[in-house]
This record gives structure tokens, C-alpha cells and sequence, in this order.
């Protein structure tokens, strides 16, 4: 019988292009950049400029970009203060004309930051940051847009249970930051995953992110996640 002798491949991962090719590619992306913003798609967030739907979408055209939806996923969640909580899973696969792709996905829910949403803008908003996200990991270096931002920011305005008016967040009742990552912490440490996590929250307060808790909050949820003795 014939012996095949296999062969063991040793070679390292290697960049596609030089460095230089690299540095100009990079370049160039800056350069159309610049030249691309204009003041409406840019939105400040807390003291950062993030880049908005408009600039992303000029993206996508001048690389000659395909968007293609790979899901869409309609989640009906429990109920908040009476009334129906909606959310939506979206992934986009953004393809370039050579072939290379990445996926983006995006979520948002009807009491998005406690504040209520028509499901219309849920999943638009949705679709809007995985659009983004899938455009940006493939070309803009992974750049956060400003709708994922806001999706992660506290919220400065609440809706006050059995009421649909909007009041100002008393911020230094706000958790600490030291409180939002003894949650985090114990979150990971029970194998919690962030959307689980954020079920909880809504589930108990009805918020979506930590940074919305009240000191108060963040209090007795660290006393019911400890690990009991």
C-alpha cells in the first residue's frame, strides 16, 4: 500500500498588501472622509462628535458598496407599564466589488432607554445601526455611528409609570460608575450575556442600560445578583 506523506504548512498569517500600500489605502479612506462630512451628519454626544446615517450611506455609494439583509427578527417582550414592548434583530452583510464582506447586526426595542417608541422607528433605527455597523467594520476601521452610540447612552429623560409625559432625570441619583461595573462583573460572572443582562433590567425597571439606573437601583440589583452565602 502507498504511503501519502502529508504536508504540514508552516507559514505564518501574512498582510495582503505592503505597508505602504496600507498607510495610502488608509489615507485615501481619510481623505474622501474630509471631503464627504458635512455639519448634518455629524452628531455630538456627550463632549464627542460621532458620525451619523448620512455620512454612512455616502459611504456605502463612493466604495460601491451591496448591503444585503441576512435577518430580521420581530421579538414581542413583556409588557412595560401597560403597554406592548416590541424589539428587532437586524443583520446586514455589506460587500465590497472584490468580494470582501462583514456582517453587522442591530437591535432596538420600543422602550429603547425608557422612553416608548412607535414600532415603525424600532425598526427602522434598527436596520439603521446595522447598516452602519456592516459598513463600518468593512470599511471606516470599525468606527462606532451615533445611532449605536445612543443606543448604549443614558437617557435624560423618563417616563414615569402609568404616564406618558417625559420628565428630567435627576442625574446625581444616577448610578456610579463603580456600581455599573460591579453589575457588569457579576453579569459575566454568572455567564450572563449583555442582552440577558439588559432583560433583566427591563424586566425589573423597565431600562435597557445600565447607566439608567438610579444609585437606589444599582443597589438592590447587586444585592440580588451576589451569589448567596
Amino acid at each position: 500500500m502507498e504511503e501519502k506523506n502529508e504536508v504540514t504548512i508552516t507559514t505564518i498569517v501574512v498582510p495582503a498588501v505592503s505597508a505602504i500600500e496600507a498607510k495610502n489605502a488608509w489615507a485615501q479612506y481619510n481623505e474622501l472622509k474630509q471631503a464627504i462630512i458635512e455639519d448634518s451628519d455629524i452628531q455630538k454626544i456627550g463632549d464627542r462628535d460621532f458620525l451619523k446615517k448620512s455620512y454612512w450611506r455616502k459611504v456605502e455609494r463612493f466604495f460601491n458598496l451591496k448591503l444585503e439583509l441576512i435577518k430580521e427578527e420581530r421579538i414581542i417582550k413583556e409588557k412595560v407599564n401597560d403597554r406592548e414592548n416590541i424589539a428587532y434583530s437586524i443583520v446586514y452583510k455589506a460587500i465590497a466589488p472584490n468580494g470582501s464582506f462583514c456582517d453587522g447586526d442591530g437591535f432596538c426595542e420600543t422602550w429603547e432607554k425608557n422612553r416608548f417608541n412607535t414600532e415603525h422607528n424600532v425598526r427602522a433605527t434598527a436596520h439603521t445601526r446595522a447598516k452602519n455597523r456592516a459598513i463600518s467594520d468593512l470599511v471606516g476601521g470599525g468606527e462606532v455611528s451615533a445611532e449605536e452610540v445612543e443606543a448604549e447612552t443614558g437617557n435624560e429623560m423618563i417616563i414615569e409609570a402609568g404616564s406618558d409625559e417625559p420628565k428630567k432625570r435627576d442625574n446625581k441619583n444616577t448610578a456610579s460608575e463603580k456600581q455599573q461595573k460591579c453589575i457588569y462583573a457579576i453579569s459575566k460572572s454568572q455567564g450572563m450575556t449583555d442582552q440577558e443582562l439588559k432583560d433583566v433590567l427591563m424586566a425589573k425597571f423597565g431600562i435597557s442600560s445600565t447607566r439608567e439606573l438610579t444609585s437606589a437601583q444599582a443597589s438592590t440589583l447587586i444585592d440580588k445578583m451576589q451569589p448567596k452565602k
